[in-house]
């Protein structure tokens, strides 16, 4: 067995764990600059061709990777921020010639 499919593996029993489904509530703010890397990490990390990270979402249950997704969108809308990140993904766009 390859260390990849080990990993596939380890991730996927952590997430199976039945705590793992519960709701967390968080009661804290937090500050619009965190939002902001926040959505750009979650963003980021689910493009990501880093062997762990695409280990650990190969692991997560169907649908896990569009549930953070909308969750990033969310932060943004509620921070205020959607407008903000759109055009500065536009920017980098631009700038990158994409």
């Amino acid at each position: 067995m390859s260390n990849k499919n080990e990993m596939v593996r380890m991730y996927e029993t952590m997430l199976s764990l039945p705590s793992m489904d519960e709701t967390v509530k968080f009661s804290h703010g937090i500050k619009r600059k965190q939002v902001l890397l926040l959505s750009l990490l979650i963003e980021t990390g689910l493009k990501s061709d880093h062997p762990e990270i695409k280990d650990l979402l190969t692991a997560l249950p169907e649908g896990a990777a569009e549930e953070l997704s909308n969750l990033s969108a969310e932060y943004l809308e509620k921070s205020g921020l959607a407008e903000l990140n759109a055009k500065l993904k536009s920017y980098n766009a631009e700038r990158n010639g994409k």
